[in-house]
């Protein structure tokens, strides 16, 4: 059973953190779903990006539905690429004008790689626990290079009070319906946030049109036999 929260107080694992605040100084939510993972004994939170919920926008955005075609997003402040934000280091960058339930993005033309999104949140647990990153988007089959096994990167980073580091690290290769993750072991009360980056052509921009962006951290239950388990 999948239940809607906000991220304003998610009351465990991955995140009791307040979104950035919106034009009338109000913060902006993101969807939280609290879910029961399909492994046994293993439960959590999943902060997922509410791409497809109109309910979620952010106020810098808007929606609108022409007639017969459905509804669309833009940015308010013009055609330009812009950033998705829903606060609190969640994100997807370079947004462009897109229909629902997709998000758009480009990526400029170059040799490295672009950040195209993070979800962030904080790992509350009582040991070492598995935290998982992973993210679902489409593209064009004129963009990919079979035998290329580094175009996309999934990285889950640790804040050490200065500075987000790579904590794992996973290289993936193209598909036309995309879909990827990255997952570690990590030591509990920590922030931890995933990084989505993909590599750029130099001859042209490349698109992606995001469907899912989630984080996942299992939730541990107390041992009382053994004091600072997990069950």
């Amino acid at each position: 059973m999948r239940q809607v929260v906000s991220l304003l107080c998610a009351l465990s694992l991955l995140g009791c953190g307040e979104g950035l605040p919106s034009a009338d100084g109000t913060a902006e939510p993101i969807s939280v779903v609290e879910q029961t993972a399909n492994v046994p004994g293993t439960h959590g939170y999943e902060i997922e990006l509410p791409i497809w919920n109109l309910a979620f926008v952010p106020s810098n955005w808007e929606t609108y539905s022409p007639p017969d075609i459905g509804w669309l997003i833009r940015s308010r402040s013009g055609s330009s690429p812009a950033t998705m934000n829903w606060g609190g280091g969640n994100a997807l960058y370079n947004i462009l004008e897109s229909h629902v339930p997709y998000l758009d993005s480009v990526l400029a033309q170059g040799t490295g790689y672009q950040v195209l999104g993070h979800v962030t949140g904080f790992f509350a647990n009582i040991q070492n626990g598995k935290v998982r990153g992973s993210v679902q988007f489409e593209m064009g089959p004129g963009d990919l290079r079979p035998g290329i096994q580094d175009e996309v990167v999934l990285a889950l980073q640790t804040f050490n009070g200065t500075a987000w580091t790579d904590a794992a690290v996973r290289n993936l290769p193209l598909a036309v319906f995309f879909y990827g993750e990255v997952e570690a072991m990590l030591p509990p009360n920590i922030e931890v946030r995933l990084e989505i980056r993909m590599r750029q052509r130099p001859e042209w921009r490349r698109y992606v049109s995001f469907t899912a962006v989630r984080m996942f951290g299992a939730q541990c239950y107390p041992d009382f036999a053994n004091a600072g388990s997990c069950l």
